[in-house]
């Protein structure tokens, strides 16, 4: 890791203040999560030569220990949807019962005129309101190919492979500060918490977190094309428009850890579309616009739900099937960049917004509140329960975004070889600096690229 810090420092004194736009060959995008920043998106290729090919790696590496919360503020790590109630963790929770479950239902039983200890000392107070915090590492390495076929239209598959680990996992107590039993009580429930965690179906609390494997892939169709009709100060234009279908072959949200996260997009499939439009200027200058978007396909799985609208935080009891309605993750950035502007050297300056719009779920589990419905019907009046408005409760299905800005250099030595071989290789930096539910992790980035073309015909 002192190793990473060395050239990560390194990288963003030396170039971040200098980079004022990109290199001119890269295909490679990037499926965007929640937890890093965006990296950048590419621009057109430089050789749109029918039978081309081209081959891209990329390797990423960031570490975070903040998020942005909904109000855009910093917070600790897994602190940006609000505290942890844990006071209220065993609320309408299913199939609670003393035999079952002795020390859950001992301190988070929440029956009307018999409370747990817990449940009891967070009734009338804040007590049992934690912020929680943590390290986040993430190394990712990316593989795409690309082949030409003619009049512009080409095929392409990207393929990352992640590395995802959560640890130092710490907590701090927020809320009001028990007294007499009541704090032996409390101090009681802390010690006890990670056999609750085990009568649940959880590892202990402080559990690091690692995941190393192939995340999803997509296989795309695109079109690309290039204008070089000069009017004005434009001497020319050129970009692609491509759509692929996402495989999801990445792990899932691990249900048994609380703190975790998916590879991938938790197995949807899915569909991503991409544009990239840039135009060039004064010989070596060019200014361009990308986006993006990714759709998901519904799917029923096992998810980890809240039992009560007045639970918050990463930590839920209950098991229950549910289907799940992703919402569509969107990016549109733009760029300016020299290219070529020292031999091979060219520079960029970029920025992108990316916004995951609100995932919802909609319960499959007859067995899912089930008691806690029945008792809420059956009082005179009866009150009728959503099962789903509490499960989409749950503050991270909403909308989260962030701004990203980018500085890349890049050098192509394709202009020391032939014109059928051009590699490159290239440095970049993401820096994530306004957001809300992310975690600001920004990323540093390193890609070799190489283009051959084959004479076919």
């Amino acid at each position: 890791m002192k190793l990473y810090v060395v050239f990560k420092r390194t990288f963003v004194f030396s170039f971040v203040f200098i980079a004022l736009v990109p290199p001119s060959c890269s295909a490679m995008f990037d499926l965007t999560p929640s937890y890093r920043s965006t990296l950048f998106q590419g621009f057109p290729q430089a050789d749109q030569r029918d039978w081309s090919s081209r081959f891209e790696f990329q390797y990423s590496a960031g570490n975070g220990h903040h998020a942005l919360d909904k109000n855009e503020n910093i917070t600790s790590l897994f602190n940006a949807q609000g505290f942890f109630e844990l006071a209220d963790l065993g609320t309408n929770l299913e199939g609670l019962t003393q035999a079952t479950k002795p020390l859950t239902w001992l301190y988070l039983r929440d029956l009307e005129g018999d409370a747990g200890l817990m449940t009891a000392l967070g009734e009338d107070s804040t007590t049992g309101q934690f912020q929680f915090g943590g390290k986040l590492f993430t190394h990712q390495m990316d593989f795409l190919f690309q082949q030409n076929i003619f009049s512009g239209f080409y095929i392409q598959a990207y393929v990352p492979v992640r590395k995802v680990r959560l640890r130092d996992i710490e907590f701090v107590h927020r809320g009001e500060q028990p007294e007499g039993q009541d704090k032996i009580d409390f101090d009681n429930f802390l010690q006890d918490f990670d056999e609750i965690l085990a009568e649940n179906d959880l590892r202990p609390l402080a559990t690091d977190y690692r995941q190393d494997a192939v995340s999803d892939f997509v296989v795309s169709i695109g079109w690309q094309g290039y204008d070089n009709v000069s009017f004005g100060i434009i001497d020319a234009v050129h970009g692609y428009l491509q759509i692929g279908l996402l495989i999801p072959v990445g792990r899932r949200q691990d249900l048994m850890q609380v703190f975790s996260l998916p590879l991938g997009n938790d197995r949807l499939w899915g569909i991503h579309s991409r544009f990239v439009l840039q135009a060039n200027a004064f010989e070596f200058v060019a200014f361009g616009l990308q986006g993006g978007i990714t759709t998901f396909f519904d799917r029923t799985q096992d998810l980890r739900l809240k039992t009560s609208l007045d639970q918050n935080g990463w930590i839920n009891l209950q098991r229950a099937r549910a289907q799940v309605d992703r919402g569509a993750i969107w990016d549109i950035g733009g760029f300016i960049k020299m290219d070529h502007v020292k031999g091979g050297f060219s520079f960029l300056g970029g920025y992108t917004f990316t916004k995951g719009e609100r995932t919802c779920l909609t319960v499959k589990d007859d067995n899912y509140l089930k008691t806690f419905v029945k008792t809420e019907k059956d009082k005179d009046p009866p009150v009728i329960v959503s099962r789903d408005e509490i499960a989409n409760s749950d503050q991270r299905l909403g909308v989260w975004f962030q701004h990203v800005v980018h500085a890349l250099v890049q050098y192509d030595l394709g202009v020391h070889l032939p014109s059928s071989i051009a590699p490159q290789i290239e440095l970049s930096y993401h820096f994530p600096f306004y957001g809300k539910f992310i975690m600001q992790t920004d990323m540093i980035s390193g890609r070799f690229g190489l283009s051959l073309h084959w004479d076919i015909g």
